[in-house]
């Protein structure tokens, strides 16, 4: 019975990914704001956060498909990448643009650190260096940032200035968000007993 949800979830996850190639351009009313990575990586408590190579990506594929994590922008411009100082790596997200460009808005997404390397405050210093890389490319600016999670993950979005969108605000969304939301809503329940929910940092 896992084997034929897991089955059922690529197929739809291939599907969707697919229809969203065909999306391009800024969304009405979407301010364009383009965002490029830096050099930035400095260690911290026995670990360094690393713009993402080439030679990175299987690993990042491999972890995004078993995880059952949305297969969307799988490039290794989007990602950061947390290593030991040995090399060996502990986690990884990515920011990707939700338009064709490399322009806003965004989509913070594909966030992992391993069961080993969890509770040194790694997905906190993989996403605020994205948003901080964000923020230096166009300071002036204001690109919102949204994030697919489940609602039990809801605090520690939270503590990233991150907020819930409920209501009518999750029906404005940027169309190719909107499909992503509307696989991740059947997903999340059956792969993860959580329902899914819509973030979005203002920065």
């Amino acid at each position: 019975m896992r084997w034929a949800q897991r089955s059922l979830l690529t197929v739809a996850a291939a599907m969707l990914l697919r229809s969203s190639m065909t999306f391009s351009g800024v969304q009405p009313g979407l301010q364009r704001c383009t965002a490029r990575a830096d050099d930035s990586g400095t260690a911290e408590k026995g670990y360094r956060i690393r713009k993402a190579r080439d030679d990175d990506m299987p690993w990042i594929a491999l972890t995004v498909t078993s995880m059952i994590m949305s297969p969307f922008g799988l490039s290794a411009p989007n990602f950061r990448v947390a290593e030991d100082t040995s090399g060996e790596r502990l986690g990884f997200a990515q920011l990707r643009s939700l338009t064709s460009e490399d322009s806003g808005p965004f989509l913070l997404a594909s966030l992992f650190v391993t069961p080993a390397a969890r509770g040194q405050g790694i997905a906190t210093q993989l996403v605020s260096q994205l948003l901080e890389n964000k923020q230096r490319q166009r300071p002036s600016a204001r690109c919102p940032v949204y994030a697919l999670t489940l609602k039990n993950k809801l605090r520690f979005f939270e503590r990233l200035n991150f907020r819930e969108l409920e209501g009518d605000e999750t029906k404005e969304l940027p169309q190719s968000l909107a499909l992503e939301v509307q696989l991740g809503r059947f997903i999340a329940p059956l792969a993860a007993g959580e329902p899914l929910i819509v973030l979005r940092n203002d920065g």
